[in-house]
């Protein structure tokens, strides 16, 4: 617990993994998607949760389930706080690498097979990728939680 109140541990380990801990308003937003989740039930059954849109590159490249796991900038896509990330996706992009060979995908899967992940627009920048997540028991329900929580979170950020 911080000094905002009751910060989720999960949220707090995540801010204390990163290099530059998220400033207290950032921690509050990050902590209500997690204690939505864990609430909803669909916590457990993520693998891979990154806020693309953080106020820095750093937070913004971490898995919020397992902070030691991260994205990595491919052929320098750019960075903007708070909007996420902009490449091409073709020679430009986050690189997941054993994110795709654990969940062993080979594209993107829906819900009805159980592993999905999802990449998630901006609804302000079209162009801007500004979340991520990915399990492997992911059931509609679930993701629905998940998108509603992660829409909460862009419509704080403004």
């Amino acid at each position: 617990m911080s000094g905002l109140g009751m910060i989720d541990a999960e949220a707090e380990d995540f801010s204390d993994a990163l290099a530059v801990p998220l400033r207290p308003h950032r921690l509050r937003k990050v902590s209500d998607v997690v204690a939505l989740l864990k609430h909803g039930g669909a916590w457990d059954d993520l693998d891979w949760l990154v806020l693309t849109a953080q106020d820095s590159e750093d937070a913004s490249l971490r898995n919020l389930r397992n902070p030691a796991q991260g994205l990595t900038p491919v052929g320098g896509p750019t960075f903007a706080a708070d909007r996420g990330w902009l490449g091409n996706g073709a020679d430009a992009y986050l690189g997941g690498g054993d994110v795709y060979a654990d969940l062993e995908l080979t594209g993107w899967a829906g819900p009805a097979g159980r592993t999905a992940m999802r990449r998630v627009q901006s609804p302000h920048v079209s162009d801007r990728f500004v979340a991520f997540y990915a399990g492997r028991n992911l059931t509609p329900g679930s993701v629905a939680l998940i998108d509603n929580a992660l829409a909460r979170y862009l419509d704080a950020l403004g």
